[in-house]
Order: structure tokens, then sequence, then C-alpha cells
């Protein structure tokens, strides 16, 4: 497997992470792995890129949370930089 991109998280990134239960961790874990070994991690999950800077907002299926983090192409790093809990939840988000 080729990895791609290094992972780096913010504190409040592992802040966040360390209230939700350890079970969606590990949903969350397998998403991390498929950024890191994509050529494009906007393509994993539904993906918005902010019209300024790198800044990605990504919503996964089956977990009920949305992610913030940024890429820097030229270090080939993404940095987590939050996990929020979803305001509301669709046909494609478990509870």
């Amino acid at each position: 497997m080729i990895r791609y991109w290094n992972i780096d998280i913010t504190d409040e990134y592992f802040n966040q992470v360390c209230d939700i239960p350890i079970n969606i961790q590990a949903n969350i874990e397998k998403f991390l792995d498929a950024l890191k070994t994509t050529k494009d991690p906007k393509t994993i999950g539904e993906s918005y890129k902010c019209p300024k800077g790198n800044y990605i907002f990504t919503i996964y299926p089956g977990l009920p949370y949305e992610f913030i983090y940024h890429i820097d192409e030229n270090e080939k790093t993404i940095t987590l930089i939050s996990c929020e809990r979803l305001g509301f939840l669709d046909y494609g988000q478990t509870e």
C-alpha cells in the first residue's frame, strides 16, 4: 500500500475525537487510512474545498460528524483541524 500523505492533528481535533465512542473512532480511522493512501484526498467522502486556501470540509458516509482539514501539497501533509457532530442527519448518516 502506497502512502501519499502524512497526517497531523491539532489539539482541538484530538480533544474532539477523544469524546467520540470507540466504535466510531475505529470507523474514522478507516477513512484516515483512505486519505493517506489516495493521491487526491478530496475524493474520499463528500468534500468541499474552501475558495481561499487548501482547507477541506468533508462528511464521510455513515459517520454523523463533519471534518475540516488542511492540505499542504508541498509537504504532502494533511492536518486534521476539527471533527464536530453534525447538527442534522440524512439517510446516509448513522446515529
